[in-house]
């Protein structure tokens, strides 16, 4: 008996040292990593697999916000807009001064809020944070864009994609021919104008 006992805790304090040592090794995955796989995975249109890396790099490094901007991106695409309110609105608390993120939020405010007179409202007070500077940016210009297409707003979409395009001619042009986003704008001549 005295052997079997000796025998078990031999045992047992192997199985400990593997769980340990092997079996509970933390995820060593800079958050870099976690970004370029998930994003990897978004650009193939892997969104549930893109969700499950950045999850998981939410979990490793909650105060990065790109994480949880991007989490808000994949939730946004698979039409779950209420959880990418949620993302977009902690990446702007971790980071404030993130304009696509901001952009993101207000837009994910007027695809949720059924009042659509207090949508804008809201979405106005977002989009009123955004400093002057934000405005040359091609990202923050092309998204402003999307906005106003997705919701009717053809002029102001029609403005902003001309100033994208004036900041990045080739990758607004690329990406505004297939966005769906500016379906109810496409047959426009001035969108055919502006992205041929």
């Amino acid at each position: 008996m005295k052997k079997f006992l000796i025998l078990l805790i031999i045992a047992l304090a192997a199985g400990a040292i593997w769980y340990l040592s092997i079996g509970n090794k933390p995820e060593s995955k800079t958050a870099k990593e976690f970004l370029e796989e998930g994003c990897e995975l978004l650009d193939r249109d892997e969104i549930e697999g893109a969700i499950r890396v950045f999850e998981k790099g939410a979990e490793r490094y909650p105060s990065n916000s790109n994480m949880q901007y991007l989490l808000g991106i994949c939730y946004s695409n698979s039409r779950n807009e209420e959880k990418a309110k949620t993302f977009f609105r902690k990446a702007l608390e971790l980071n404030a001064g993130f304009h696509i993120a901001r952009v993101a939020y207000a837009d994910s405010i007027l695809r949720t809020e059924e009042n659509k007179q207090k949508a804008w409202k809201m979405a106005s007070l977002e989009l009123r944070k955004l400093p002057q500077k934000a405005f040359e940016d091609h990202g923050v210009l092309y998204n402003m864009a999307c906005l106003y297409a997705v919701n009717n707003r053809p002029e102001s979409a029609l403005q902003y994609l001309l100033r994208a395009i004036q900041t990045d001619p080739t990758t607004s042009r690329e990406e505004a021919k297939d966005d769906p986003d500016f379906d109810g704008i496409r047959h426009l001549p001035e969108f055919k104008r502006l992205v041929h």
